[in-house]
């Protein structure tokens, strides 16, 4: 909109086709150019008649109009998006969550409305999305820094919604609060979490994110991200840190546990997840997974179904889904659960798992990480990260990969082997006597050897003319079915020293669709 104050009624908004759900729209705060941060909150009308929640006070809630019912023992589920304007895919997300929460034909979505009280934000940058910007305010701020001290004038929406969150937990009510995003860089759908010292509270941390997955097709759990670094990385265009984000900052305001940022890739993933049916003979899972479909595209039904899945896992993680696709436990001396599914022993069996994987985590030596939504604008990358990807990596023959790894890991291992079987071909001739006898030439050099000129007081380059090779992968014959045999081309240049003719470069390998240049 351009602006201006939402109209509000002083009536709660409880329609009678609507059943049990209690709706209210309020507007907590305006924009620098006074568009309107609007709050809506949505739960059930049972148990409702308690006294309203209390004002936040410096200029917020402005009008005066009255607040929302508290209802006594319901905590708060908050959810926000478009702190970055342009990251669309974070409002197909919170429109799949709301749909799903407005449900009165679905047991889930009653259950989550009697279970938690829905505060939703749902545009944090208001004027960004008018102008249409892609992280900034019309300062050129990134709002998502401010979160730790922001500043009434300069960020009023991000001051209300701190002091939104700071009055919950004040009352003792706030559960979770996520943070919707988009991503443009790594694929698939995944969660930030925090990095917490408490092992059990770390374990529960983990464990709504492997609920989510267990209830997503599209949510990747290994690409979920709970690193200390991922709290406090500095960006490199400005300088600010990831101290400041909604995540963290709420985090280290409140201690709560469940402070999330989700990240949604604007076009396709990684993988899609097999879901296990709620009970016999109602489908309330997506379709069965196409086959062929590694790297599923993106669709708004695609990020909808993630917000869906937001909402079931909080139902899971409580204990409160009446339709869960977490399966109860073997029956004693049957061997078989009550519901067939691989998904056995329920939430306690997943909380025992994720306790485990926590405990690794803890013992795991500093690895690469994948780049996240600030690293994927400005190049950059974890310190931790740049010191793993240089160690040195004991080299692997193809015969190794051929069975497990995949064929771009096929390419990179045969490549790695061709420069290592160079360096010591290079490294005998230069060490002179009492070095091992070099290998024999290259095969390629080798057959090409008898065209090349003679310079032996100068080491030349000479390029090869590219050869195509057939390799059959993973010990199947040449031509059979399976696995299909791989096109590569081999492009080499050669060194002439002495009488001896060695590669020069290492050969980069290139197949069918994406050719990865070494």
């Amino acid at each position: 909109g351009s602006g201006g104050e939402t109209p509000q009624s002083d009536t709660d908004t409880v329609p009678k086709s609507a059943g049990d759900i209690y709706f209210r729209r309020e507007v907590l705060a305006h924009s620098l150019e006074g568009r309107p941060l609007e709050l809506l909150t949505i739960t059930s009308t049972v148990g409702l008649g308690g006294p309203r929640e209390p004002p936040l006070g410096n200029g917020l809630l402005p009008g005066g109009k009255l607040r929302p019912h508290v209802i006594a023992g319901r905590p708060m589920f908050v959810i926000s998006a478009r702190v970055h304007p342009g990251e669309v895919p974070a409002s197909h997300v919170l429109n799949g969550f709301l749909r799903f929460i407005l449900r009165t034909d679905d047991p889930r979505a009653r259950a989550m409305r009697e279970a938690f009280v829905l505060k939703i934000l749902p545009c944090l940058n208001p004027d960004g999305v008018f102008h249409g910007h892609y992280r900034l305010d019309t300062r050129g701020e990134n709002l998502n820094r401010y979160y730790s001290s922001p500043d009434r004038q300069l960020h009023p929406t991000i001051y209300a919604a701190r002091a939104l969150l700071e009055q919950l937990h004040a009352r003792e009510v706030l559960k979770f609060h996520v943070d919707l995003h988009g991503h443009a860089t790594k694929r698939g759908c995944f969660l930030f979490g925090n990095n917490i010292p408490d092992l059990q509270q770390m374990a529960e941390t983990v464990l709504y994110a492997k609920l989510v997955a267990l209830n997503s097709q599209t949510l990747d759990f290994a690409g979920c991200v709970f690193s200390q670094s991922n709290m406090s990385r500095k960006d490199k265009r400005d300088g600010l840190s990831k101290e400041g984000a909604g995540r963290v900052a709420i985090y280290r305001l409140t201690g709560v546990a469940h402070c999330y940022t989700l990240e949604c890739n604007y076009n396709t993933g990684r993988s899609l997840n097999k879901l296990a049916e709620p009970e016999p003979g109602r489908a309330l899972s997506p379709p069965p997974i196409p086959p062929h479909s590694a790297a599923p595209k993106y669709t708004p039904e695609t990020w909808a179904e993630v917000g869906r899945a937001l909402a079931c896992a909080a139902l899971d993680l409580s204990g409160l889904n009446p339709l869960s696709r977490l399966q109860p436990p073997k029956q004693p001396g049957t061997g078989r659960s009550t519901v067939g599914s691989s998904l056995r022993g329920g939430i306690e069996a997943h909380r025992g798992w994720c306790l485990s994987y926590v405990r690794s985590m803890a013992k795991s030596q500093p690895r690469p990480v994948e780049p996240d939504d600030d690293a994927s604008d400005s190049g950059e990358i974890d310190s931790g990260a740049k010191a793993a990807a240089t160690k040195p990596v004991a080299p692997r023959r193809l015969s190794q990969v051929a069975t497990s790894g995949s064929l771009s890991a096929r390419r990179t291992v045969a490549a790695e082997d061709a420069v290592s079987a160079a360096e010591r071909r290079l490294r005998a001739l230069t060490l002179g006597a009492g070095a091992k006898p070099p290998a024999p030439p290259h095969p390629i050099v080798k057959r090409r050897a008898s065209g090349l000129a003679t310079d032996r007081a100068r080491p030349r380059a000479v390029p090869v003319p590219v050869r195509a090779q057939s390799f059959s992968l993973a010990g199947a014959a040449p031509g059979s079915a399976k696995p299909k045999a791989v096109q590569l081309q081999t492009r080499l240049s050669v060194v002439r020293v002495g009488d001896a003719i060695l590669p020069n470069s290492a050969p980069a390998f290139c197949g069918r669709g994406h050719v990865p240049q070494r």
